[in-house]
């Protein structure tokens, strides 16, 4: 799909009042992203990179809690350096991406001002209604 038909899409969706609905999700838990960097790029990018893990509400797409950056215990780690670069680690579950179920267009119209002859039914068949509908209980409860 090229970008434009992809934006026509996206503004045809908009055009309702509730094109989509959630009916699911995609959840991932004990997420480790290992980042491979040369022994100069860890020495100059380690503080940063630590501090922005453990500062920041996540990483990349993932969000993280600053309580588990740890310095007492390697499991705890949010951000570690390790030897060939860095390693994170988001042990909470994440979720990557909502299942959408698509609702039916829209094919309702507005109700004309005056209304056609015979489009309301009148007060006296709508009452002998439920005279036949009592009628009918009554003789089912005979039986």
């Amino acid at each position: 799909m090229n970008p434009s038909d992809a934006e026509e899409a996206c503004n045809e969706l908009n055009k309702h009042l509730l094109p989509a609905f959630p009916t699911g999700f995609v959840i991932c838990k004990d997420i480790t992203i290992k980042i491979h960097l040369s022994l100069e790029e860890i020495e100059k990018q380690r503080n940063e990179m630590e501090s922005h893990a453990t500062n920041s509400a996540g990483v990349l797409c993932f969000s993280t809690n600053s309580s588990g950056t740890s310095k007492e215990s390697d499991q705890a780690y949010g951000f570690q350096a390790v030897a060939d670069g860095c390693v994170i680690r988001i042990p909470g579950p994440q979720i990557l991406g909502y299942i959408m179920q698509f609702t039916d267009p829209d094919t309702t119209t507005v109700i004309p001002d005056t209304l056609p002859e015979g489009f309301l039914i009148s007060d006296a068949e709508y009452d002998s209604s439920f005279a036949e509908d009592e009628k009918s209980a009554e003789s089912h409860l005979e039986v």
